[in-house]
């Protein structure tokens, strides 16, 4: 099938081939995360250093300074608080500044959730 672009902008692009992201960034590759499935989202802003990816869990990586900052949340060893081993996320969408509005299966129902993509703090909305 061959690798397939989640999301592009400002020469940043956020690729997979079934459950292996990879950030592509000045000519360079970053392996980002190992999915369980195929991710379903990614959102980019070269601008401001990062970009998420979601599907088992969401996937915050930080590219602004010197090397890549990754961090999970909602997964293995970050998992969600109500005993789930994960949420599965299923949409995302820019806040502006550095937070992330997130669509994720909770409980089997849909949830919205506000991400800070620098200090991972998040809240239900």
């Amino acid at each position: 099938m061959g690798r397939r672009v989640l999301a592009e902008a400002g020469g940043v692009r956020v690729t997979h081939d079934f459950e292996d992201v990879i950030l592509e960034r000045d000519g360079a590759r970053l392996a980002l995360a190992d999915h369980y499935g195929d991710p379903q989202c990614a959102l980019i802003a070269p601008e401001r250093g990062w970009c998420v990816v979601g599907g088992e869990g969401l996937e915050v990586v930080r590219f602004d300074g010197p090397g890549a900052v990754r961090s999970a949340l909602w997964r293995r060893d970050n998992a969600p608080p109500d005993g789930a081993r994960c949420w599965f996320v299923s949409g995302l969408s820019d806040l502006g500044g550095d937070r992330v509005a997130v669509v994720a299966e909770v409980a089997g129902q849909a949830a919205s959730f506000e991400v800070d993509v620098r200090t991972l703090a998040w809240r239900r909305t």
